[in-house]
């Protein structure tokens, strides 16, 4: 009789096992910084992207993605917490999310609160200055890298191989990859991985890659994937005409401080636009490494992987260098949503999706409960059918001036510029930041004109169309 009774305990308590073991699905969440749409699943010719590309076969690749604000403070802000920057008062890099919000949850924070292991390696959150972005995780936040770090590092000590490079952005030197920290971040990500996967509780793991943002110090064999001759020119370096002067800003990240503004040749600028591609190659075998190690650890199957770019960056378009504008270079980032048995591998949509739509899509996914205040909007509906939409309109912003360092935490802009995002339309207004007045306007028609090189506003066409639009983007900015 003992010896039944032990069985059937044993029985019982292996039955219990096998329920008590948690199935939901791990999260994987890399975040690029300037990374725009100049990539290979996303029909740029020159690109080298493999390891995106592939991440793209397995997923969905969103099309028509837009960040809710074209810099990285504000708008990490704004997608870790899944508001917009309106509704957390964030619109410079002076301002930080638990400076103004001490209560904020993030993304990683949430998923640790129902039962995950939850880590950030580099830059996911915040700006400069903010080693520690999050209050809490699972495991303290580690910043491997970030703006004043971005110097080649040889372990050994060794002195720097010559600068091929021409351009004082740009730096072309004979280095491994280790030199970079982003390979750094990588690594440590790996290790993390390894340590994950004998872990019985799922896991989400933020990753931040900091290229490709400028400079361009990258190793010689990223620069060497690329001909010069190979890159095309800028499609559109002209302003669009008719555009008013407060769509534009100082260029001040490319050209240096408007009170030292330097004027970029041609062989510059095809050398920092080769230094762009060059990066955007560093940080695509970065993240390749991790994917690989998801692949080994036999993770593949129950995680889900989200990359984006945090903002676009104009190389030139529009007279444009750097991101901070509303055109669509700086607006629209790439989207790639990996869930593993959701919809069919290598999918392709052209349904709107913004960036504040990752928290909701993620809590979706994994069966977790919405925290409350999200902005965003569930994509699984379109991860299962890429077909289908669930908003018909994205909201991007920016100041004027477009960065105002100067006056502290408590300065305010003086005009805030608002972008609608439509299937059609993109509709620009600028407003008095105090007063709501509107002191310019935009409109370009993405389907005939899909590069903004013609400002409608104040054509007739445009008397027809503005008003709708108008009132859509009055309702989304209440």
């Amino acid at each position: 009789m003992k010896r039944w009774f032990a069985i059937a305990l044993l029985i019982a308590l292996s039955i219990h096992h096998v329920f008590a073991v948690d199935t939901r699905p791990n999260v994987l969440f890399v975040v690029f910084d300037d990374l725009n749409n100049r990539l290979g699943c996303y029909g740029d010719p020159v690109a080298k992207s493999p390891n995106l590309d592939r991440l793209a076969v397995r997923g969905t690749v969103f099309t028509r993605n837009f960040c809710q604000q074209p810099i990285c403070g504000p708008s990490r802000a704004s997608f870790m917490s899944g508001r917009r920057p309106d509704s957390l008062g964030i619109w410079s890099m002076t301002k930080y999310l638990y400076d103004l919000h001490p209560d904020a949850v993030t993304m990683p924070q949430w998923f640790m609160q129902h039962g995950y292991t939850a880590m950030s390696i580099g830059k996911v959150l915040g700006g400069y200055g903010k080693e520690g972005d999050f209050k809490t995780l699972s495991v303290p936040d580690r910043r491997t890298g970030g703006k004043t770090k971005d110097e080649f590092a040889l372990s050994n000590g060794a002195a720097l191989p010559p600068n091929l490079a021409k351009d004082l952005l740009c730096e072309n030197r004979d280095v491994p990859d280790e030199a970079c920290f982003d390979n750094v971040s990588a690594s440590l990500a790996i290790t993390e991985l390894r340590a994950l996967a004998k872990k019985p509780e799922p896991f989400f793991l933020a990753l931040g890659i900091f290229k490709p943002h400028s400079p361009y110090k990258v190793p010689k064999r990223y620069w060497d994937m690329y001909r010069r001759e190979d890159i095309p020119a800028i499609e559109t370096p002209a302003r669009p005409r008719n555009a008013p002067e407060i769509a534009f800003h100082a260029n001040h990240e490319i050209l240096g401080e408007p009170t030292a503004h330097r004027t970029l040749d041609e062989e510059s600028k095809r050398e920092i636009r080769h230094g762009y591609y060059a990066a955007l190659s560093l940080a695509d075998a970065q993240f390749g490494r991790v994917l690989d190690a998801l692949d080994e650890l036999k993770l593949r199957d129950n995680t889900i992987v989200v990359i984006i770019g945090d903002n676009g960056f104009e190389l030139g378009e529009h007279d444009c260098w750097g991101k901070m504008t509303l055109f669509g270079w700086d607006a629209r980032v790439p989207l790639i949503i990996s869930a593993p048995g959701i919809g069919k591998g290598g999918a392709k949509t052209t349904a709107i999706s913004e960036l504040i739509d990752i928290f909701p899509t993620l809590t979706d996914l994994s069966g977790l409960p919405s925290p409350p205040k999200l902005d965003g909007t569930s994509l699984v509906p379109v991860l299962k059918d890429s077909s289908a939409s669930v908003k018909t309109a994205a909201l991007t912003q920016h100041p004027r001036p477009a960065l105002y360092w100067g006056g502290g935490p408590q300065a305010l802009p003086q005009v805030m510029g608002y972008a609608l995002k439509t299937d059609r339309w993109s509709y620009h207004e600028w407003r008095d930041f105090k007063t709501g007045h509107v002191v310019g306007q935009e409109l370009y028609d993405e389907q005939t004109d899909p590069l903004e090189t013609v400002n409608l506003a104040g054509t007739v066409e445009a008397a027809a169309q503005i008003p709708a639009l108008a009132a859509q983007l009055k309702t989304m900015t209440k």
